[in-house]
């Protein structure tokens, strides 16, 4: 059974006049046993199960601000919002006691989320010759792929 455990604080303001006002919002969750479907291999005749996988800390902040420019100029007004989050989770743990499991691209420190691919070295030209060898890489020959 998944559990969550939430902090919430708070802060609303609005200036004497009423033309400023905006809000500070911090936030913090701990989840425990959080349900996830978990890739499986298909030689079972399905592809994933849902499955307690681990536990997850989750922070942010949001910030909010109004102001009204102009007010009942020649029957013009002008007001403008502002909003700024950010957002950050992380795996604190998987149930498998392990620190990574790469088939479902969950490791223990990294976001719920993580997307990974191989670095891109790039092509080298034959001129490029000096700059491949500090990568150990044998430059392109004319008319050919690497």
């Amino acid at each position: 059974m998944e559990k969550t455990g939430q902090f919430d604080v708070g802060l609303e303001f609005t200036s004497r006049s009423g033309r400023i006002s905006g809000t500070v919002d911090y936030y913090q969750s701990h989840t425990s046993d959080l349900l996830m479907l978990r890739q499986i291999p298909t030689t079972t005749g399905y592809a994933s199960i849902l499955q307690n996988i681990g536990a997850t800390h989750n922070s942010g902040i949001e910030v909010a601000l109004s102001a009204s420019l102009l007010k009942d100029w020649h029957g013009l007004g002008w007001s403008t919002q502002l909003t700024w989050a950010r957002s950050r989770n992380r795996i604190v743990s998987l149930s498998s006691g392990l620190q990574a499991d790469a088939g479902n691209a969950w490791f223990v420190g990294s976001p719920i989320q993580v997307y990974y691919d191989y670095k891109f070295a790039g092509i080298w030209q034959l001129q490029d010759s000096l700059e491949a060898k500090k990568y150990k890489q044998p430059p392109a020959r004319s008319g050919s792929w690497t």
